[in-house]
């Protein structure tokens, strides 16, 4: 009791003095608006340009390339510190924020959060065959940590403001069903994980590890078989878009009710959108949100090239009516 009485103590003075500091009457709220909007531009509509018309052109090779396994470790783990710094700083507060008053929702959301970054940083990585993952160019890690950093910043600000407070005050059947969506993705995505971390080890180890009674996938031909390997190519993508639909249902309101996301959708008004204050942006288009549309164009993207690279490969053999993605859709 008395290590977490000064746990809770220690918190509530790092809290007090960033806000103090950087945030103290609401004076941080510009920060926070003028980020969601850039970032909503950057992730909603430059990149996925850049995927849709440059993205076949290879960049050029460099030799600060890093292995997957590094440089996902990097990247994974920059989504904490500025998590942690939006959460405890409270930018959109005008009153210094108290940990007494965060609610169990809240810290839920957090635990889900955390659960997701770390696994990906210190439980997947691991798993992964060295020899089996490609160099990543520096420019692929720069834009992935950019991504994390900033989208950390927003959904920490996001659930510790007044207005993540407000949603995140009971535990409402919205956010029971955001939360089980979440579970429900994050154990199907570690499950089909698995699955490719096994054909992995076997390839590695020229199938001597192959256990021929359990066995998912054929070593032979290393196509992936079993759960949503019937539907997709990529189930772990699946998943993990399933995972943030859950995490966004649960932390915030849909922003659908209103205009806002069609507008910053609307290429015809989103000029004019860029004219107008960063708090007139797309006002309902949330953090949790724009993390999730941003995941859907991205691994789109990437499982739409992998599912073709998958049919030259294999050819007939590799099951006609997979999908790329999402089952019986993309």
């Amino acid at each position: 009791m008395g290590l977490w009485y000064r746990t809770v103590k220690r918190i509530t003075h790092v809290r007090w003095t960033i806000w103090v500091k950087y945030f103290s009457n609401g004076e941080g709220s510009w920060l926070f608006n003028d980020t969601r909007k850039w970032f909503s531009i950057l992730t909603l509509f430059v990149v996925p340009l850049y995927l849709a018309f440059f993205a076949s052109r290879r960049l050029p090779s460099s030799s600060f390339a890093v292995n997957d396994r590094k440089y996902r470790i990097l990247i994974e783990l920059s989504a904490l510190p500025t998590f942690a710094f939006g959460f405890l700083g409270s930018p959109l507060n005008f009153y210094p924020p108290d940990i007494d008053a965060v609610s169990g929702p809240q810290k839920l959301i957090i635990v889900m959060y955390l659960t997701h970054y770390i696994h990906r940083a210190l439980v997947s990585p691991p798993r992964i065959s060295p020899s089996s993952t490609p160099k990543n160019h520096p420019a692929v890690v720069f834009y992935g940590v950019l991504f994390n950093i900033t989208n950390g910043f927003l959904l920490g600000t996001f659930i510790a403001s007044p207005f993540g407070k407000a949603t995140l005050q009971h535990f409402t059947l919205k956010f029971i069903l955001g939360f089980t969506l979440w579970a429900v993705g994050f154990q199907w995505k570690t499950a089909h994980e698995k699955i490719l971390v096994d054909i992995e080890t076997r390839a590695a180890t020229g199938g001597k590890d192959r256990d021929e009674k359990n066995a998912s996938t054929d070593a032979t031909t290393s196509i992936p078989h079993g759960h949503l390997f019937k539907y997709v190519s990529f189930p772990d993508y699946f998943c993990e878009l399933v995972q943030w639909l859950g995490f966004a249902i649960a932390t915030a309101p849909l922003p659908l009710p209103q205009t806002s996301l069609i507008s910053a959708l609307n290429p015809v008004t989103l000029i004019s959108d860029l004219r107008k204050p960063s708090y007139l942006f797309a006002p309902n288009l949330s953090p949790p949100y724009i993390l999730l549309f941003a995941e859907l164009a991205w691994t789109a993207f990437r499982a739409q090239k992998g599912h073709r690279l998958y049919k030259e490969k294999f050819g007939a053999k590799y099951p006609e009516e997979r999908k790329a993605l999402i089952p019986f859709v993309l």
